[in-house]
């Protein structure tokens, strides 16, 4: 058992949608790892860009979908992927300024953003891009 544990709960049912979302778990779970073995400080710099990557990687997934399908609550949920990327970056220059405190912050950050994001936009999302005929 990590910090974090997937729940049924999270997926969306869209297939490309819940693995990445899986993919935050794992960041997570990475983190807490090194939090363990103290090891934080070598990963850091790991975590942070897997962080960025991923925001650009899985939001355009959603946003394409968005487009696609004319989702009409694209631009809220659009204006959450900026904020993620907006942090993602801030931590990054933390983490250039030496900010040792940084893991549980990304920890805990990542674990409120994967629970919010997913239960309170991307279910929306997910219901409108089924009614589409998206799987």
């Amino acid at each position: 058992m990590g910090f974090f544990d997937w729940k049924d709960e999270y997926n969306v049912k869209i297939e490309s949608i819940d693995s990445q979302h899986k993919k935050i778990l794992m960041m997570i779970d990475r983190i807490y790892r090194a939090m363990v073995e103290r090891k934080t400080l070598e990963i850091m710099p790991d975590i942070v860009n897997d962080m960025i990557d991923y925001s650009i990687h899985h939001f355009n997934t959603e946003e394409e979908y968005m487009d696609q399908y004319n989702y009409p609550d694209s631009m809220k949920h659009k204006n959450e992927h900026i904020f993620f990327k907006e942090k993602a970056i801030e931590f990054k220059e933390r983490l250039e300024q030496e900010d040792l405190h940084l893991s549980p912050k990304i920890t805990h950050f990542l674990k409120d953003w994967l629970i919010d994001h997913i239960l309170k936009l991307d279910r929306g999302l997910a219901a409108h891009l089924i009614s589409k005929g998206v799987k």
